[in-house]
């Protein structure tokens, strides 16, 4: 019977399995409320976080790469909310090194988590280019993939319909290009005082 790989730790690090590296196209699920998992390393990509409730699905934050989500199932093994994938990601499981590690990183995510509140706060601040601008910004290093127009509205607190009248009014300003295969459309370059470009 087949075993799976270990990795080698250090006399007093905790062993556990090598599992492989997963990848989750936009608008993919990740984990949903209740069900058996385990904490994740977002490598690259952004991760929309929802509260749910009564089949009601409500923002609560964002998770971008260097994040680690679902550290609530080192407690009971059963995630608290559903994180689906805002652009595509790469994920990695989080596995703790130490018996230490985990209250280490869950630290290190309560400061995170409440400096990026404050971030989401601005999002909902100011003119549509302008909250839209501050949302590509926040999800990493230039290009990024375009999120789909309903996340974008949601974020930003803006309705689709302006969403769309704004990406379109910067089309026609010359500000904005977009790829010939709208779901690999990036962003290059954005600034509230700057142009949105895509590549």
């Amino acid at each position: 019977m087949a075993t799976k790989p270990h990795r080698i730790t250090r006399p007093g690090q905790i062993t556990h399995p090598v599992s492989a590296t997963r990848y989750v196209r936009r608008g993919g699920e990740i984990c949903r409320p209740g069900a058996a998992g385990r904490p994740w390393r977002i490598l690259q990509g952004s991760i929309r976080l929802d509260h749910v409730v009564d089949d009601e699905h409500a923002l609560a934050g964002l998770a971008v790469a260097g994040d680690i989500i679902g550290l609530e199932t080192l407690l009971d093994n059963r995630y608290r909310y559903q994180a689906s994938a805002l652009v595509s990601c790469q994920l990695e499981p989080w596995y703790p090194d130490t018996v230490e590690e985990p209250a280490q990183a869950s630290l290190q995510w309560l400061i995170a988590s409440q400096a990026r509140t404050v971030d989401m706060l601005a999002l909902r601040i100011g003119r549509a280019h302008e909250r839209i601008c501050r949302l590509f910004a926040m999800l990493g290093h230039m290009p990024v993939e375009l999120p789909r127009l309903r996340d974008i509205a949601e974020i930003t607190g803006l309705v689709k319909e302006t969403v769309s009248r704004t990406m379109t009014e910067l089309h026609a300003q010359g500000l904005l290009r977009q790829d010939v295969r709208p779901r690999q459309s990036r962003v290059r370059r954005c600034s509230s005082h700057d142009a949105i470009m895509y590549a």
